[in-house]
C-alpha cells in the first residue's frame, strides 16, 4: 500500500469519526433540551404549588381563628374595630399583601406560565386587590403604610389596579 492510499483511509476515517460526533452532539442536545424542558416545567409546578400553599396558610389561618376571621370581615366592611382588632387586621392585611406582592413578581418574571398564563394571574390579583383595598381602613392602610413596607414595582401595580377601578 502506498502513502496516497493510507491517506485516504485516513482521510475517510476522519470524516467518518466528524459524522460520528455531530450524531453524538445531536443526540446529547435533545436530550438536554429535554431535560431543560422537563425542569422548567417542575420548577413552574413547584413555584405554582408553593403559592397555592401561601393561599391556604392565610385561609386557614381565618377559618381556625374565629376572631381573625370576624376581625378580617368587619375590617373590610369598613365596621369600627378596637385597637388590638385594628392591630390584628393590619397585621393579617399585611400578610395577605406580602402575599399577592409575590404572586405578581412571579407573573412579572413569567413563572407562571407552564401552569397559567401570566393575563390570568394579573386579572386574579387586580380582582383581589380591588375587593380588599376597596374598603377605607385597608385603603388608608395601604396609603400609610405601602412605601415602607413594599416594592416600588408593586406599589405602582397596586395604584394602577385602584386606579382603574373595575
Amino acid at each position: 500500500m502506498n502513502w496516497e492510499a493510507i491517506g485516504a483511509v485516513g482521510e475517510v476515517l476522519g470524516a467518518v469519526g466528524v459524522i460520528v460526533t455531530l450524531v453524538y452532539l445531536a443526540v446529547q442536545i435533545r436530550q438536554n433540551s429535554t431535560l431543560l424542558k422537563q425542569n422548567t416545567r417542575a420548577h413552574a409546578t413547584d413555584t405554582y404549588r408553593a403559592n397555592v400553599d401561601g393561599v391556604m396558610n392565610l385561609q386557614a389561618l381565618l377559618a381556625q381563628d374565629e376572631a381573625l376571621g370576624l376581625i378580617w370581615k368587619k375590617g373590610l366592611a369598613d365596621e369600627d374595630l378596637s385597637d388590638v382588632e385594628a392591630e390584628r387586621f393590619d397585621a393579617y392585611l399585611n400578610m395577605w399583601l406580602f402575599d399577592i406582592e409575590n404572586k405578581f413578581v412571579v407573573s412579572q418574571s413569567q413563572g407562571w406560565n407552564q401552569v397559567a398564563s401570566d393575563a390570568e394571574v394579573i386579572a386574579h390579583i387586580e380582582g383581589q386587590v380591588r375587593h380588599v383595598l376597596g374598603g377605607g381602613r385597608s385603603r388608608i392602610w395601604w396609603q400609610q403604610n405601602a412605601k415602607r413596607t413594599f416594592s416600588a414595582a408593586w406599589i405602582a401595580e397596586v395604584d394602577r389596579i385602584m386606579a382603574s377601578g373595575s
